[in-house]
């Protein structure tokens, strides 16, 4: 039996770029995939006890579901269920390795808790750091300001309604490893403070 080493972790990464460049939303490999492995290694640092290749390999493939969108239009289409398509695709990659079961089923799991819904709601610690490290990388790149770019259909004052509930979603997700909170504090009072502003009609 194999266990999880850097060939694999470099292995994931080609595989999930070439996924990515088949799909419509290759720009999301760019924007999101590698905002998340530097939110993944930032967290590690904090939660030292976690297996961290567990967490890597798992942030690699936990996005993979998105990518069955054929356009953008399919987005939403397959949002709802790309945890579960992920694992799927994800199990089919790791089974040419020969991995332990129980790392396979770790990382299966982190996939299939990334989305925090039921009833797949991050319990390890693991688990709860690709979830949390899924939504700090929203965080870290210009993920708030891209939304007409997947929603073109919405008018602006639509967008701040709905950027401001993700936003307080996200925040309330990260409640699950406050020391990342603690990480991007500064960066969500700002966010909420330009929305809330545009509301009020004070935009300067």
């Amino acid at each position: 039996m194999k266990k999880i080493g850097q060939k694999i972790l470099d292995d994931a990464e080609i595989y999930v770029m070439k996924t990515a460049k088949s799909s419509p939303l290759d720009w999301f490999f760019e924007l999101h995939q590698k905002e998340i492995m530097i939110s993944a290694n930032k967290l590690l640092k904090e939660y030292p006890d976690a297996d961290k290749n567990i967490v890597l390999l798992s942030c690699w493939l936990h996005d993979l579901g998105h990518f069955k969108a054929k356009t953008l239009d399919q987005v939403d289409v397959v949002k709802p269920d790309h945890h579960l398509v992920g694992a799927k695709m994800a199990k089919k990659f790791l089974s040419k390795y020969k991995l332990p079961k129980d790392q396979v089923d770790k990382i299966i799991n982190c996939i299939l808790c990334h989305r925090g819904s039921e009833p797949y709601i991050p319990k390890t610690l693991e688990e709860k750091i690709v979830a949390v490290a899924d939504t700090l990388s929203h965080f870290q790149s210009i993920f708030y300001l891209l939304f007409f770019k997947i929603y073109p259909k919405y008018s602006l004052d639509e967008f701040v309604v709905l950027q401001k509930a993700k936003l307080k979603r996200d925040w309330r997700d990260l409640s699950l490893l406050p020391k990342a909170q603690e990480m991007v504090e500064n960066k969500y009072d700002f966010f909420l403070q330009m929305l809330d502003d545009y509301q009020k009609g004070t935009v300067d």
